[in-house]
């Protein structure tokens, strides 16, 4: 898509022809499986690893005659570790469970196609966004349409979705994967059974210099960090990720005597995340 939407600018002899142009490549892609898939996969095998991690080892409750599986997000993990496993092979082990109905997982599965479908408009409206304001800057900056396109053929512009340039579409990828994982987590959790073993919550951040504070604009994380409060709360619904590319995350304990929260301190969430 990079390369099309490069030729289309420099084939271009307008400004405007060159912003045609681009609403023309970017249409084409606009049902392009393979960018959702991109993110369709991975976001499924972290929301189903979700599950597993609360189902497996924090309830308390291993499903007879399988052994647990392997979950953790990072670090060296065996080759038959679940987030390893081939896209099939990774459905089956979870279908094998039994953790979840046909019909539940059908209609998680047609969930999670239409939320990695919205992330590839996000991204298209994006690309399309930086692009015009590429060219706008070269207009109010006096270029001709000839001079931006030398500039354009010399040196490919930051789209955010380059190997060089990739900040964006890794904000994309880490926001939606850790959304997915912190879903999967929230379903388990509110399992009555899980409930009933475990009914307490705790917000844990990543616990190192990496977390937010509040300053620069951000949210404040810190401030959460072992905050408790109980599963049929008023917070129930609260699921991690709690902004752009947040690693908070939230636990289940089975036994808590301090105290309990029934809301978040301000400053704590960004908004369209958290889920309440």
């Amino acid at each position: 898509m990079r390369a099309e939407l490069g030729l289309a600018l420099v084939g271009a002899e307008t400004y405007l022809d060159a912003k045609l142009a681009t609403d023309a490549v970017l249409k084409q892609h606009a049902d392009d499986p393979v960018i959702a898939n991109a993110l369709f996969v991975p976001m499924m095998l972290a929301d189903l690893a979700g599950q597993l991690m609360v189902y497996t080892y924090e309830a308390g409750k291993p499903e007879p005659k399988r052994k647990p599986v392997q979950l953790s997000l990072g670090g060296a993990q065996p080759d038959d570790a679940f987030l390893h496993l081939p896209w099939e092979e990774a459905l089956e082990e979870f279908r094998a469970r039994g953790l979840v109905s046909d019909d539940e997982l059908s209609t998680l599965l047609k969930d999670t196609a239409e939320q990695a479908g919205e992330a590839r408009e996000l991204l298209l409206q994006h690309v399309q966004e930086r692009v015009y304001e590429l060219l706008d800057t070269a207009i109010e900056d006096g270029q001709t349409f000839g001079e931006f396109k030398a500039e354009l053929e010399a040196e490919a512009p930051g789209l955010g979705i380059s190997t060089e340039d990739s900040a964006y579409l890794q904000n994309v990828f880490r926001t939606n994967l850790m959304s997915a994982y912190g879903a999967g987590r929230n379903r388990a959790l509110n399992d009555p059974d899980v409930i009933e073993a475990v009914p307490y919550r705790q917000i844990r951040t990543a616990g190192d210099a990496r977390v937010r504070d509040g300053e620069d604009g951000h949210e404040d994380h810190q401030q959460l960090d072992g905050l408790v409060f109980r599963a049929d709360g008023p917070l129930k619904n609260l699921t991690t990720p709690l902004g752009f590319q947040c690693r908070c995350g939230i636990i289940g304990l089975s036994e808590w005597d301090g105290d309990v929260i029934t809301e978040l301190p301000p400053n704590s969430v960004a908004p369209g995340f958290g889920g309440i």
